[in-house]
């Protein structure tokens, strides 16, 4: 059975509600002005905006950021650049960095980004490398706000096939040990 339509605007309630389960820390002024929204304009205002790609993860060792450059004597070992990725990720789910109108929906695409993250679950210490979990990250953030990408490949369908290939899933599933002849079975078992 359909739920009945919301009928003029959200309400301090709902608006409440919608922020609570689609955000990450929505402020009572933020609450207070989505209060006067009607649904459709609080879906387009937290769903429907071009945003802007996040910052790429700093080493404070080096004062420079690693996902893309090379691995040198000089950055962090891996255990520290994990430790950093994950404040990062939190950064991001916090919007820190972003501007005050884009925040709200900011934190929405990430939220998405985290359920696809539990959705394609990967364990940190079993990957053991950031630079793949930064990438499937990236992935994910892809995937998350679709209906702004054009791409009619743009689906959920083609994300399990590219979550499939992964080096972040592999590695967790351990997938690098397979060899023809004793193929590994856990990816197949964990998506079905």
């Amino acid at each position: 059975m359909p739920l009945p339509e919301i009928s003029g605007t959200l309400g301090l309630k709902r608006a409440a509600h919608l922020l609570r389960r689609a955000t990450f820390g929505a402020t009572k002024q933020q609450i207070d002005s989505f209060s006067s929204l009607t649904p459709t304009q609080a879906i387009i205002s937290l769903f429907r905006q071009a945003l802007p790609d996040p910052v790429l993860p700093i080493d404070p060792k080096t004062g420079q950021e690693w996902v893309l450059s090379g691995v040198t004597d000089a950055n962090s070992d891996g255990g520290e650049l994990e430790t950093y990725f994950k404040s990062w990720l939190v950064g991001q789910m916090m919007s820190n960095g972003v501007a005050p109108a884009l925040s709200l929906a900011y934190s929405a695409r990430e939220k998405l980004v985290l359920f696809l993250h539990t959705h394609f679950t990967t364990i940190t210490s079993k990957v053991g490398n950031s630079r793949s979990l930064y990438f499937q990250n990236q992935l994910f953030r892809l995937f998350a706000m679709d209906a702004l990408n054009p791409d009619p490949d743009i689906n959920f369908k083609t994300l399990t096939v590219k979550v499939s290939v992964d080096n972040a899933m592999l590695r967790l599933l351990d997938g690098n040990l397979n060899v023809k002849g004793s193929v590994n079975e856990n990816y197949g078992r964990e998506l079905l």
